[in-house]
């Protein structure tokens, strides 16, 4: 009995392993999706991408995310609302690079009315770094293994 559980724990083991290399594999991708799509325009939700491995009750989780209260509107878009001002200030003059505070006041303004109007668009920098990504874990996770019991 208690070989079976040794091998349950190398087992455990090797994919706990191969999920923290596959989640920070996955963190460099989402980080990648936000520069290449130019959604990171401030730099904090780059900053902020993390992957995480935990063994709850017979399983082993990973989960990658960012710890923002503002991401998930990122990534799923909203419906029209009326957005904070100095938020698109920041976004207005880092983006556009403009600079004169006039002008910034002005095209904040209009990204303000747009967005009461019209909503955000979805930037699903979590879900399409996974969906290229998901057909990889399970053979990573089987080399995982290989490499394990082959030692």
């Amino acid at each position: 009995m208690a070989s079976a559980q040794r091998l349950q724990e190398r087992i455990s083991a090797a994919i706990e392993a191969e999920l923290r290399r596959f989640g920070l594999e996955l963190e460099r991708a989402v980080v990648k999706y936000l520069d290449d799509n130019e959604v990171n325009v401030t730099g904090t939700l780059r900053k902020r991408v993390t992957s995480e491995v935990k063994r709850v009750a017979d399983s082993i989780r990973l989960t990658v995310g960012v710890k923002l209260r503002y991401a998930i509107f990122v990534h799923e878009g909203t419906k029209p609302h009326w957005a904070p001002l100095d938020p698109l200030k920041r976004w207005v003059k880092k983006k556009l690079g403009i600079s004169e505070p006039a002008q910034i006041e002005d095209v904040a303004r209009r990204v303000q009315f747009k967005i009461a109007r019209e909503g955000t668009e979805a930037q699903p920098f979590l879900m399409v770094p996974f969906e290229l990504y998901r057909n990889k874990l399970a053979s990573q996770i089987a080399e995982g293994l290989r490499r394990e019991f082959a030692a």
